[in-house]
């Protein structure tokens, strides 16, 4: 429709500014499903390293590099926009 009658310039901008809050919101919610993946796989390999067969508890070492993991990947990740 806006090819055969050019739109209103408010209802562009409203367009571009609805867009780029779209954009950064699925920017936010492909990154926070990342983190969530990493933060996952490190838990995981933690798990796997320690106990009997791979089976056991995360040792105090391990527990505070996934402490640290988890404070990276939990910064305010909007600042980067």
């Amino acid at each position: 429709m806006w090819l055969d009658l050019r739109p209103d310039p408010d209802l562009l901008v409203l367009w571009a500014d609805f867009t780029q809050a779209r954009l950064k919101v699925r920017r936010l919610a492909a990154l926070n499903a990342h983190h969530e993946r990493m933060s996952r796989l490190a838990i995981d390999v933690a798990l796997a390293s320690g106990g009997f067969l791979g089976f056991g508890a995360i040792c105090l070492g391990e527990q505070t590099v996934l402490d640290n993991i988890h404070a990276v990947l939990s910064c305010d990740i909007r600042s980067y926009d």
